[in-house]
């Protein structure tokens, strides 16, 4: 911890920019902010020992404040799915302090996600519609943002050092071949990545970006995406991008940059084989690649998982009790003790009616997307596909991460201009 005498001016000067921002109403300073807060600030936070919370609950309350700033806005409205998330996160929470001896692991953690998340959400919705000029000027500042993250990925990936080490390191896994960049997991960084790049797609649908520019951005996310080592990421990236694709439908403009990007990728095939011929024997090739191991191992899990959500499929064990379950299991034969699905993880700590509310926010978005047809609704789709497929092979939630504030504000982009098409 800071000392108190670092600690005051620092939190007199964060009060009294936060005012400024309150008082100015600004998307793009807004989302400055909260980028720099979900990225270098947590990464901040860890090194000084300071509670990520903390960047959590002040987070919420800024997009808390700056709704209440913007006043009444014609067209606002809600509607009762967009709640599902919060009550999703609060209502694991109520039902865990009802249980018997249950120590609470993450209560507040829990309460502050879905409380993030919400406040993004509508937030950015309200925004949207009272300044539509906002809209692809808070997207170009993610999208700046995301470039250097995925930039310092590539570096790390090439040299083969965390350039950014937390305190419990994850890049050191097979020989420190994954990239995690200012995250403190590779599989954010990856997850982050390809919602970058879909993001790079919408931006260059909306005429922000040139197709040289959206070529060079796409394949440096691609590349990011794949430098993470996550295969569970891949193949979400692989499905979102035909989501989109299905959807929108091919036109001239979309082959045209489509074959760029083949042909970029096709040059990074030459790339990735030759780097395969080069890593054959190395624990890269041998634990990572060829290895049928690590998919048995998860089998596994999945079967060790399914015997503790038998023993109680409404209500669960207890949120956070997973990985306790998993490295004290005599059916667990491995030394694995994440449990590599998130909807099996979710049904073993709060129940199997949990897990249908935590997809029900999902599946309301991908309908939507398919139903409205707005190029944003579609986009927002194919980025909760990202979440969803993601979530087959890892338990991967939305959180406060930068990945989370890409998803979220898609989706009110989404809804956003829905409401302005439905007033105008």
């Amino acid at each position: 911890m800071p000392p108190l005498t670092l600690a005051i001016p620092l939190a007199a000067t964060g009060a009294i920019l936060t005012v400024l921002l309150l008082v100015r109403r600004s998307a793009v300073d807004i989302t400055i902010v909260v980028v720099v807060a979900s990225t270098v600030g947590l990464y901040l936070a860890d090194r000084l020992g300071l509670p990520p919370n903390l960047i959590k609950v002040y987070l919420a309350f800024l997009f808390a404040g700056s709704m209440l700033m913007l006043g009444r806005v014609g067209g606002f409205r809600t509607a009762l799915w967009e709640y599902l998330l919060l009550v999703f996160f609060v209502g694991r929470v109520l039902i865990d302090l009802v249980r018997p001896d249950f120590t609470l692991r993450f209560p507040f953690g829990g309460v502050g996600d879905g409380a993030f998340l919400a406040a993004a959400y509508f937030y950015y919705k309200k925004a949207f519609i009272a300044r539509p000029a906002s809209r692809d000027a808070v997207l170009v500042v993610v999208l700046a943002c995301a470039v250097g993250i995925a930039l310092v990925g590539l570096i790390e990936a090439a040299t083969a050092r965390d350039w950014f080490e937390f305190s419990d390191p994850r890049f050191i896994i097979e020989g420190r071949y994954r990239a995690n960049s200012i995250f403190r997991a590779p599989e954010v960084f990856g997850a982050s990545m390809s919602l970058a790049a879909l993001l790079t797609w919408l931006l260059y649908r909306r005429g922000r970006l040139s197709p040289p520019m959206a070529c060079v951005l796409g394949a440096l996310f691609v590349m990011a995406t794949a430098a993470s080592l996550y295969r569970g990421v891949w193949g979400a990236f692989a499905a979102a991008s035909a989501f989109v694709f299905l959807l929108l439908g091919p036109n001239r403009r979309v082959l045209r940059i489509l074959g760029r990007m083949l042909a970029v990728g096709t040059l990074g095939l030459v790339v990735v084989l030759t780097a395969w011929y080069l890593t054959r024997g190395t624990a890269l090739y041998e634990e990572r690649l060829a290895n049928p191991e690590n998919w048995e191992s998860r089998v596994v899990v999945y079967q060790t998982l399914a015997r503790g959500i038998t023993a109680h499929p409404w209500l669960g064990h207890g949120t956070g009790t997973v990985e306790e379950y998993l490295a004290r299991s005599a059916y667990n034969t491995t030394d694995l003790t994440t449990p590599h699905n998130g909807y099996l993880a979710i049904a073993f700590e709060n129940g199997i009616p949990f897990v249908g509310l935590y997809l029900a926010w999902f599946l309301v978005v991908v309908q939507r997307s398919v139903r409205r047809g707005s190029e944003a609704a579609v986009f927002a789709g194919g980025m909760v596909v990202t979440i969803l497929v993601t979530d087959l092979t890892m338990y991967f939630p939305l959180s406060f991460d930068f990945h989370s504030l890409i998803v979220v504000m898609a989706v009110a982009l989404g809804s956003a201009e829905q409401a302005t098409w439905i007033v105008s």
